[in-house]
């Protein structure tokens, strides 16, 4: 089918969505929209797909490329693929975006001869609000495991822009990658994204002075993926950017765990980059088990859950014992909660490498976790040419911008891990039960909702004796009031809904201790609080708001 000729505005959320389409053209539409989430064509599960000679002047992206969300997206499983987008004018928005919502996957992606030039708003509070935000992001929220794999840009002029050229972004939200790592686990909780390639991109004359300058303020090319899921495969050949945006002392190149970069004759401001170093990881071994593809046994080492993990770095870069790191992860780290919590600080699932040269020549290095309780869990070992933060968001991003072009390597494997420590694993129960619609309790200002806590043995399942639940008093400004205590049925917390207005959400992160266990961490995202049945409606279908379905949502018959 074709949809051409037309003009899109104004629209409150998505202007255009394909849902399971096929053979599909998109041609000569003017997208105009001003709302926040207001995208202009969002492909979703579909292919064979070709976007061309359109306009976009939307505030969210421009074109996003979908394929459902989480756990609808895997049920689906049907990827967006065979997408061609050329001759498109990007004037306002976000540009060109995997996700996020992409857990069937996104492949085979075209960009050829398209053209991004934003104009600043030179009448508003904010004079960059209006300025096109960037060229193409990669969202990693509510995608789970999927693929985003071989997508290509050429031959595209880029003048105004707000932010970076290329960011592929962790997540929208940190906790949430704690949150769901938790529930699908670590490895299943983040893309694979591999394949980029990018050639002759380059800048031409904005439309806020006139100068050939892109304006934009933050890296060419920024990824930050997680310690597990390296981006794999970057391949950029023949560009010739520029910007008066970026500060002097903010670096060009902000590559974060991305392998096998390959970069021929790019420029930026003059600065000419091509690839040339390389960083190997091998011999790999943890309690001098050696590590390989399959799932490996490993003991852990007294009763305190010890491994340690050694290795070798084989690397063309001088002195990498004294300029390079390496860093030894497992899991989902509980860094990434983002909360003035104790308890959390002191259980980061992460070490950093001591490095030497040896009597071969070659530098190794020996990281030490404690706290790996028995269990199967997804380790990660990434070797850096730098010394700065491998996360990050929020975590020193003005240091990180001050490294250019970081060499990486990135190993992830899957042990099982036996020995005294045990981990454990917890399932939850709530009376008054909840909606289909929900994971956390949504509550009316003033109701409570109890949450048992089902704690069990990570590995065999039997039930866990002796633990105590940690977690704070209050959350979210006092939104939320929780009371953990222990019954004869078990481990039992209540949670009230407090506040005035309309909606409130916050969140609860609860810690699990007991001897002879590695400490359990978890985050309830987004616990709702809501004033009235009005607000509630705005919420929840109308069809669970009876008496039949009401009180499920913990507030009472």
């Amino acid at each position: 089918f074709i949809i051409s000729g037309v003009t899109l505005g104004n629209s409150a959320f998505w202007s255009m969505n394909l849902i399971l389409c096929e053979n599909a053209l998109v041609r000569g539409v003017n997208f105009i929209s001003t709302s926040s989430n207001s995208d202009g064509c969002n492909p979703e599960s579909s292919r064979n797909i070709i976007i061309e000679n359109n306009r976009f002047a939307n505030k969210d992206d421009n074109i996003a490329l979908k394929s459902g969300r989480a756990n609808n997206g895997k049920l689906r499983n049907k990827a967006t693929e065979r997408v061609i987008i050329r001759g498109n004018e990007h004037y306002q928005g976000s540009g060109i975006s995997v996700g996020s919502e992409a857990a069937g996957g996104v492949k085979n992606i075209f960009v050829e001869n398209d053209f991004w030039n934003g104009r600043r708003d030179q009448l508003g509070s904010n004079a960059d609000e209006n300025l096109l935000r960037s060229v193409f992001r990669i969202k990693n929220a509510n995608s789970l495991n999927a693929a985003f794999e071989n997508i290509y840009f050429r031959n595209c002029p880029i003048g105004g822009l707000r932010e970076n050229i290329v960011f592929i972004e962790r997540t929208a939200d940190n906790e949430f990658v704690y949150s769901t790592g938790a529930i699908y686990g670590a490895l299943n909780n983040t893309p694979a994204i591999r394949n980029i390639a990018l050639s002759n991109l380059f800048t031409v004359a904005n439309r806020v002075d006139g100068k050939v300058d892109s304006l934009f303020q933050g890296a060419f090319f920024e990824s930050e993926t997680q310690d597990l899921r390296p981006v794999t495969g970057v391949y950029m050949k023949d560009i010739d950017l520029v910007s008066s945006g970026i500060n002097q002392n903010y670096k060009y190149m902000l590559v974060n765990n991305a392998i096998n970069v390959q970069m021929y004759n790019v420029r930026m401001n003059d600065k000419v980059y091509n690839t040339e170093h390389a960083i190997e990881l091998t011999n790999v071994k943890a309690n001098d088990t050696t590590l390989g593809s399959d799932t490996t046994a490993v003991t852990s080492a007294g009763s305190d859950g010890t491994l340690v993990v050694t290795g070798i770095v084989e690397t063309d870069i001088v002195d990498f014992e004294t300029v390079g790191s390496v860093r030894v992860s497992y899991d989902v780290d509980n860094y990434l909660i983002k909360e003035n919590n104790q308890f959390l600080e002191t259980n980061a699932h992460w070490a950093s490498a001591a490095l030497s040269e040896e009597s071969d020549g070659k530098v190794h290095f020996t990281a030490t976790l404690v706290g790996v309780g028995a269990d199967i869990h997804d380790l990660a070992v990434v070797a850096k040419s730098n010394k700065l933060p491998h996360y990050a968001a929020n975590d020193n991003k003005n240091a990180r911008g001050t490294a250019d072009m970081v060499y990486c390597a990135a190993n992830a494997y899957r042990i099982d891990v036996e020995g005294l420590l045990r981990a454990m694993k917890a399932t939850y129960e709530y009376a008054p039960a909840l909606t289909p619609f929900h994971n956390v309790p949504v509550l009316l200002i003033g109701d409570s909702v109890t949450v048992k806590v089902n704690i069990a043995d990570a590995k065999t399942g039997a039930p866990v004796a002796g633990a105590a639940l940690v977690m704070p008093a209050t959350s979210g400004s006092c939104r939320l009031t929780v009371n953990p205590y222990t019954t004869q049925d078990g481990y039992t917390f209540r949670i009230t809904g407090q506040g005035s207005a309309a909606t409130n959400r916050a969140h609860i992160v609860m810690g699990i201790t007991c001897a002879g266990y590695a400490d359990f961490v978890h985050s309830f995202r987004r616990v709702t609080v809501v004033k009235d049945l009005v607000e509630l409606a705005k919420i929840i279908p109308a069809a669970y708001l009876t008496d039949t379905y009401f009180p499920l949502l913990g507030a009472g018959a």
